[in-house]
């Protein structure tokens, strides 16, 4: 079922509404393309007028696409250049070692299981207090062979898990459903939320479009946020402590929104509309 479609109100930042895009903004080949599809060909790309968080509508099974496609058409970087990522992210966050001692902890997306090893040994953290959650067969085992426990699922199907502090670096972009995503959180998260996602790297249709074999193949990324639209999703239940935009090749190929998130005591209350105003500043 598609998550958002031009008429829909944004449900990130309550005041602007997703629409179509017309042409991919990446690539000047696919840009020329798109010109002269008619409307049904057009991206099936979305973006909130105001906010500008964009989504992208991928019309297969999701879950199924990554667990047996993604990696084989996106595989894992070269070591030496994971691990330049992972050091600067954890220098980048050091900070959090005063607060997180006797903390259990719980990576979504864990991949191949080599960021908890570097956070473990960074932060002193022994591996039974470290759980892991991989829809990736292959490589939850190989997290597994490292002595993490690992859950082989999504994250929205793990049950009976909780932990102090969530970690999720790279995988809010894969998951259709992100409010669900985030309410889940709330359940399983005690204290801290760390979370980091890709600035936009791609329009480009996430769907195959007859005659146009030059459109790259899916990134697996449905949504790529903004820095309102990613701090929106967690609200209700967290309060911002450390926000940053990284810089390219910092912590990954392209830019990163970083986000670390207190837990509220209480949900936020929602404001009525009617009751919001507006300082015009200009």
């Amino acid at each position: 079922m598609q998550l958002f479609d031009h008429e829909d109100d944004c449900r990130f930042c309550k005041m602007g509404q997703f629409q179509r895009i017309s042409l991919c903004e990446d690539e000047s080949s696919i840009k020329i393309a798109y010109k002269v599809l008619k409307p049904g060909g057009l991206p099936d790309v979305y973006v909130c007028s105001k906010c500008r968080h964009m989504y992208r509508h991928f019309k297969g099974d999701l879950d199924q696409y990554h667990a047996e496609e993604y990696r084989k058409n996106f595989p894992t970087f070269a070591l030496e250049k994971r691990i330049f990522h992972i050091e600067n992210l954890l220098d980048s966050i050091q900070w959090i070692q005063y607060y997180i001692s006797g903390y259990t902890f719980l990576e979504i997306g864990s991949g191949d299981g080599l960021f908890a090893e570097k956070f473990c040994e960074k932060f002193k953290i022994e591996k039974k207090d470290y759980t892991c959650c991989e829809i990736n067969p292959n490589l939850a085992a190989q997290t597994a062979e490292m002595g993490f426990s690992v859950a082989n699922d999504s994250f929205l199907a793990v049950e009976n898990v909780k932990a102090d502090v969530v970690i999720a670096l790279d995988v809010l972009e894969h998951i259709d459903d992100v409010f669900s995503f985030a309410e889940k959180v709330s359940d399983v998260c005690k204290e801290m939320l760390i979370v980091q996602v890709p600035v936009k790297r791609s329009t480009c249709n996430p769907n195959p479009v007859p005659g146009y074999d030059d459109i790259p193949p899916f990134d697996g990324h449905v949504h790529y946020f903004s820095s309102v639209s990613a701090v929106k999703l967690f609200d209700d239940n967290f309060k911002p402590q450390f926000t940053n935009i990284t810089e390219k090749n910092d912590v990954a190929n392209g830019p990163e929104i970083q986000l670390i998130l207190k837990k509220r005591a209480e949900k936020k209350k929602v404001v009525p509309k009617h009751k919001i105003r507006f300082l015009d500043v200009r």
